[in-house]
């Protein structure tokens, strides 16, 4: 059963973002419950119990509910409300988080491949091709000559993680490219990406 972020449709009950009062489906909110002592908290997977208080991906909405104590209100109780840089953090870690577990879901099922050899083949089929993502550590000379044949190609890619944190995501060596092939697990992962760049406020 897939979790209601997981839907890149958009389908599925519609929420009201607290600051700028847009509808949009759940599932391109984020969820914020009030924990038993208080405490506000990100509940990205939208599974935590009680009620629930959902905000716009932008930055720019989260300052606001925090400004307006829109949570406490939506929440209809007191919140004890994190530093708004605290909060973005916990935020941003949680979408970071989640890409990573799909990318080692992906590698579990045999969607996802990464080493010079294995690129290289999977390039050759250009067809098959979800998504490439390219390590932030990756030698500048290298990412250079990958992007150009990217975009020869065709192929979307993204510049996410460093190499360390690709590798221990899927219990690999060290990764500074991986292909996702095409699938309902790369189209999840697309969206979820998208929703991290929304976040760190480069949309």
């Amino acid at each position: 059963m897939s979790r209601p972020h997981e839907d890149p449709a958009g389908r599925g009950p519609r929420r009201s973002c607290i600051a700028c009062r847009q509808s949009l489906p759940q599932g391109q909110l984020i969820r914020f419950v009030c924990a038993p002592d208080g405490a506000l908290l990100v509940d990205y997977g939208h599974r935590l119990p009680g009620r629930g208080a959902y905000v716009c991906l932008k930055p720019d909405c989260l300052r606001q509910a925090l400004r307006r104590n829109a949570f406490s209100r939506a929440l209809r109780q007191p919140c004890r409300q994190p530093d708004e840089a605290q909060l973005l953090a916990q935020l941003q870690q949680a979408c970071r988080q989640r890409i990573l577990n799909l990318l080692g879901m992906a590698r579990k099922a045999g969607l996802l491949c990464g080493g010079q050899q294995a690129v290289s083949q999977s390039l050759q089929r250009p067809h098959e091709i979800a998504l490439v993502l390219v390590a932030t550590d990756m030698s500048a000379p290298l990412a250079a000559r990958l992007r150009q044949r990217l975009d020869q190609l065709g192929l979307p890619y993204q510049t996410l993680f460093d190499r360390q944190q690709l590798a221990e995501a899927l219990g690999t060596a060290l990764r500074s490219t991986l292909v996702i092939k095409k699938s309902s697990l790369a189209q999840t992962l697309q969206f979820e990406l998208g929703r991290y760049r929304e976040v760190m406020g480069e949309v």
